[in-house]
């Protein structure tokens, strides 16, 4: 039942980012380390469902993206809620909200970068 579930999800994820066929999808074969400010985005919608909300995102692929990818959504400087990269196009993405901050909405607008760890 969660392999459905997930297949499930991972396809909404991609009609959800306008990919109708795996042609679409224009996946890069190269893992890309973010390392140049790359992988920045803003969330262009926010897509609700039943059992999961969709966050769509203006950066895919060509902005260093990679579905499996965490992400930080913040607002004027602000972390507001992590999200996970559930799949890319060339141009954007779609991600699950992993976490939230009590009483926060994914907005239009809201800055998503990739989560990095310093050492």
């Amino acid at each position: 039942m969660f392999a459905r579930l997930s297949a499930a999800l991972l396809l909404l994820a991609a009609l959800a980012a306008g990919c109708t066929t795996a042609e679409d999808r224009n996946p890069s074969p190269d893992f890309a380390p973010v390392t140049d400010g790359r992988g920045a985005g803003e969330v262009l919608r926010v897509r609700t469902g039943t059992h999961a909300d969709l966050v769509i995102l203006n950066a895919g692929y060509a902005a260093g993206v990679r579905p499996g990818m965490n992400l930080i959504l913040s607002r004027q400087g602000k972390a507001i809620a992590s999200l996970v990269v559930a799949e890319a196009t060339q141009d954007s993405a779609a991600a699950l909200i992993l976490d939230l901050t009590p009483d926060e909405t994914v907005k239009a607008g809201d800055s998503a970068k990739v989560k990095t760890v310093v050492p």
